[in-house]
Order: C-alpha cells, then sequence, then structure tokens
C-alpha cells in the first residue's frame, strides 16, 4: 500500500511507519504541527491510533500540554520523533468524529447544494447516507464541519459549483471572501472624474484645527472623540451636559455598559455588512467574559460567526491574560484595551 501523497515521495510513508511504529512501542512523540489557524506549533503527545478519514489519515493522541485527546492531520505533522520516552497511560481516544482541535463550538452544521458537475466530487468526498439526489441533478448534502480556515478554503474550491444553504453565517462569510479573492485579482480600473470627485468629497472648504485650537479641544474621556462645537453631549443624572464624555458613553449620569451580547450581535452584523475595507472590531459586553476563559472563547465565537467582524475587543490587563489565552488560541484577534475602562467604572469612580 502506498499512503503517500502525489508528488510527496517516500516522506510520507515513513512518516506512516514512524508513527505506527510509536503507536505499537507506545513511545512518546514531539513534532511541530501545522493548525488550520495559520499557526506552527510544538507538541508532545501519547500516539494512541491512526485514522482515515475523509480524504486523508489522521493521529489521534493524548496532548500533554493540554491534558486532552487531540486529532492531528498527518499532512500537517511536520519532523515527527520518538520523545526518548516509554509510556504506560492507557489511551482510550473518543471517535474521530468528535474530537479534534476545534472545540463543539466551531463546529458547523451545513446544507449545501451541488451542481450536478460535481457529483465526482461529491461521492469522493462524502458517504452515501449524505447525500440526496434532487429532480434538477443537483446534490444536496448534509454534514458536520470544523468551522475554520480550512472549511472556507474546502468549499471555494467548488467555486460556483456549490451553494451554502444554512447556515446563514457561513454562507455570508463564504461571500465575504469571494468578494476579497476578486478584490485582489480584479483588473484596475482608470478613475472617471466623477470618481474621484466622489473619492474626494465635497468641494466645500473644510475648516482644520490649528495647533493652538488642538491644544484647547477636549476630547471624550472615555472613547477619546473630539467634543467639537455641535458635538451631543452625555448627560449627568439631572440632565444636564456633561463636560467630560459624549453621550454614546454616558447619559444619565451612567456610562453605557448595559448592552447585552444579543443587543451587540444585531448592531455589530450590521455594522459588518455595510464594511468593505474596514477592519472591524466587536466590543465584547460588560460580563460576557470576566467570569471565566470558557464564557469569554464562547461569547468571542459567537461575536466572530454571528457578526463576521475581523476581531473583538475586551478591557483589562493581566487579569483577563486566561480568557485572551483562550480566545486566541482559538484563532480569534484580540484587541487589548487599557487605560480608562467604561466597564470598570462602578471601581475606580465615574469621574476619573
Amino acid at each position: 500500500m502506498n499512503l503517500s501523497r502525489w508528488g510527496a515521495g517516500e516522506a510520507d510513508n515513513e512518516k506512516f511507519r514512524l508513527l505506527k511504529r510509536a503507536i505499537l512501542e507506545r513511545q512518546a512523540l514531539r513534532f511541530d504541527y501545522a493548525s488550520s489557524y495559520g499557526s506552527i506549533r510544538p507538541r508532545r503527545v501519547l500516539p494512541a491510533r491512526l485514522v482515515f478519514k475523509g480524504q486523508g489519515w489522521y493521529l489521534q493522541a493524548f496532548d500533554e500540554e493540554r491534558e486532552d485527546y487531540r486529532t492531528f492531520r498527518l499532512s500537517r505533522i511536520l519532523s515527527p520523533e520518538p520523545a526518548g520516552e516509554v509510556f504506560h497511560r492507557r489511551l482510550e481516544p473518543p471517535d474521530v468524529e468528535f474530537s479534534g482541535d476545534i472545540p463543539p463550538l466551531f463546529r458547523v452544521e451545513a446544507k449545501l447544494r451541488f451542481a450536478p458537475h460535481m457529483a465526482y466530487r461529491v461521492y469522493d468526498e462524502f458517504g452515501q447516507d449524505c447525500v440526496a439526489p434532487q429532480p434538477d441533478g443537483s446534490l444536496l448534502v448534509e454534514a458536520v464541519f470544523p468551522e475554520d480556515q480550512w472549511l472556507y478554503g474546502y468549499l471555494l474550491s467548488f467555486g460556483v459549483g456549490v451553494e451554502v444553504l444554512a447556515p446563514d453565517a457561513l454562507r455570508r462569510r463564504l461571500a465575504a471572501l469571494g468578494w476579497e479573492i476578486y478584490r485582489a485579482h480584479a483588473p484596475e480600473h482608470d478613475t472617471p472624474c466623477q470618481g474621484c470627485g466622489a473619492m474626494m468629497g465635497s468641494s466645500t472648504t473644510k475648516e482644520v484645527p490649528t495647533m493652538e485650537q488642538y491644544k484647547d479641544m477636549k476630547f471624550c474621556q472615555s472613547c477619546g472623540m473630539p467634543l467639537l462645537p455641535g458635538t451631543e453631549l452625555g448627560t449627568e443624572a439631572d440632565g444636564s451636559p456633561s463636560p467630560d464624555y459624549c453621550s454614546y458613553c454616558y447619559k444619565g449620569g451612567k456610562f453605557k455598559g448595559e448592552m447585552t451580547m444579543e443587543e451587540m450581535i444585531v448592531y455589530g452584523r450590521s455594522v459588518a455588512r455595510g464594511c468593505q475595507n474596514a477592519f472591524v472590531v466587536m466590543d465584547m459586553p460588560f460580563m460576557s467574559y470576566q467570569v471565566s476563559p470558557e464564557q469569554a472563547l464562547t461569547n468571542a465565537g459567537r461575536l466572530m460567526k454571528e457578526t463576521l467582524a475581523d476581531a473583538v475587543k475586551l478591557e483589562g490587563g493581566k487579569d483577563v491574560a486566561e480568557q485572551i489565552r483562550a480566545i486566541t488560541a482559538a484563532g480569534i484577534p484580540v484587541c487589548g484595551h487599557v487605560g480608562m475602562m467604561p466597564q470598570s467604572h462602578h471601581a475606580f469612580g465615574a469621574s476619573i
């Protein structure tokens, strides 16, 4: 049996033999692993078994650092070698369908419709019980995938031969990636005069603050927005204007820290849908991440999946380091926030 990929030569076969020997001789392994999130990290594992799934071979092993079972695709295992230690731990890995580097939160149940000309790939890559032929020749497929960069690339490999029917968040994400690909490869066009006018905006001269005026300018002490003449100021408890905060941050003598996850998702989805070039960062609401790293990962994942944002932002420093570590380990970019923290104003006093 030749287990190598096309063009891989003998290297794949040798890797397979090394892993098989380590399993039979109960030898700990170390290697670098290229994850689907784009990082390459060293791993030390206790190998349990080799599994063929889909179109590739996988190693199921106990990851000593994470103290849990993980599933590694053989093609992403780099420079494997014995760690020089025989282990005696009894290994009982879960079914490969429900294990791996992807937390359950990031598994997605997808419903796909494939064009008739994609039948050869559909039957190559999905079980027949997952495929429902339609009268028009198209094929409906329902399957569970890990939602990460691999899934997006996999679906894009079908080109216009696949349509995501559900979930809507995956459909929108794929559309956004398709638009990014178009922008990266579309030929540049000359900008007409009308386009130049639109890019430059109104011909009305805008006043730019002088250095002296800038030194005397006031800014919102929460978000940093300039408090220019005409800016809607926040209000104190008695309804009077606040000289230090804008209306977006402060109202009725209180900071606006009561927004829920559901409200943030609704607003964030609208913002992300309207952005083409901006990098969208979603602010994690108060008490949506402070309880535990697990809570932080769950809510950060919801914000990314349901709004199509590019990153999340949370307040705090070393006190939320574990939360940040959990979120970034799942491949979600995190923007920090130190200094004046509106969500923590009760600890410092609203007048800071």
